[in-house]
């Protein structure tokens, strides 16, 4: 795993380079990671070859522990083969995965900027959300 850059003030982003991830994401690391002003945190998978169901139970996880704190995953660059598994891990449907390089920067600026401010996101609010997620 490796921190890049901010392009984004507010946003974490981690590439997570590893051939295979068959076990769940270093969860303790990346919060060890966050900063003061981290309201989101993407997870960079355009260098894994085969994710797991495993690591997707624990992406789920670390969302809902961002999440307790008012932030919140983003899951980058999977493959079609990775979404399809996404179809058959339990609470998946809650992670946010984009895959579009010439929007990444704009929807993660968008994401950070509504995450930040707090405010409802398609009627839904923070605390709503929270609920969700508990």
């Amino acid at each position: 795993m490796q921190v890049q850059e901010p392009q984004t003030a507010g946003v974490l982003r981690l590439e997570i380079g590893e051939r295979a991830l068959v076990g769940p994401p270093e969860s303790q690391e990346i919060l060890r990671l966050r900063g003061p002003d981290t309201v989101l945190v993407a997870l960079d998978l355009r260098g894994a070859e085969f994710i797991s169901s495993l690591f997707l139970q624990g992406c789920i996880e670390l969302a809902r522990t961002l999440a307790a704190s008012g932030q919140q995953l983003v899951l980058l660059h999977l493959t079609p083969q990775q979404e399809r598994l996404l179809e058959f891990v339990e609470g998946s449907s809650r992670l946010t995965v984009l895959n579009d390089d010439t929007r990444m920067d704009d929807q993660l600026r968008s994401l950070s900027a509504c995450v930040a401010s707090g405010a409802p996101d398609d009627a839904v609010t923070r605390a709503e959300k929270l609920m969700l997620w508990g």
